[in-house]
């Protein structure tokens, strides 16, 4: 009976550790692909929210460059010629308008910030103006993911994303193959509730 006992409380922490880890979907949280959710449009991706609310949410997919080269890809704007990173791919909504995330203390004029350090806007000269053309502080997407009313909604209580807190270090990795990998929980296992020996009596 005590061994029983100690399943049931150790259950219950593990529920408990759940739920206080949990965090509320908002502008500036982290959309984490979960392990069942396939197809070439999310599986493992890792989306900064930048909108979410009843008329739907947005975001861009941090973890997915492509082989574009923004220079050539957007020649009229001869401010990325010093460019060195690549474009990414924010999703799979308007993939010929492209949107930025911009590293600094303070955010551009044409701007605006989504957590401490990172600031959101669309692609423009005004914004190249007021921005250094590094990879590490500058970073390009082309489309986004986006959601209706009630969609994201329904995505978290089928258990397709988890709802994470980010930071410019995620954000900005160097490293954007293993962000998903390092935020993917652990895979959960069951604990047993069923006394020793009493199994199939």
């Amino acid at each position: 009976m005590a061994r029983f006992v100690a399943c049931l409380a150790l259950a219950g922490c593990l529920l408990a550790l759940d739920l206080s880890a949990a965090e509320t979907p908002g502008p500036g949280k982290l959309l984490v692909a979960s392990r069942q959710l396939q197809g070439p449009a999310f599986a493992e991706a890792v989306i900064l929210l930048i909108h979410y609310d009843a008329t739907g949410a947005m975001g861009l997919i941090v973890n997915r460059p492509t082989s574009l080269v923004p220079a050539e890809a957007l020649p009229r704007l001869p401010a990325l010629a010093d460019y060195r990173g690549p474009m990414y791919l924010g999703g799979p909504v308007e993939r010929r308008r492209v949107l930025a995330l911009v590293r600094a203390e303070q955010p551009p004029a044409t701007a605006a910030t989504i957590i401490d350090g990172v600031h959101f806007a669309p692609l423009n000269g005004e914004l190249l103006a007021d921005t250094t053309m590094d990879a590490s502080r500058l970073r390009l997407y082309v489309g986004y993911a986006g959601w209706g009313p009630g969609q994201l909604d329904a995505e978290l209580a089928r258990g397709s994303w988890h709802v994470m807190a980010a930071s410019d270090e995620l954000v900005f990795s160097d490293e954007v193959d293993d962000v998903w990998r390092r935020l993917i929980p652990a895979p959960r296992y069951q604990v047993s509730t069923e006394l020793p020996g009493l199994a199939g009596t």
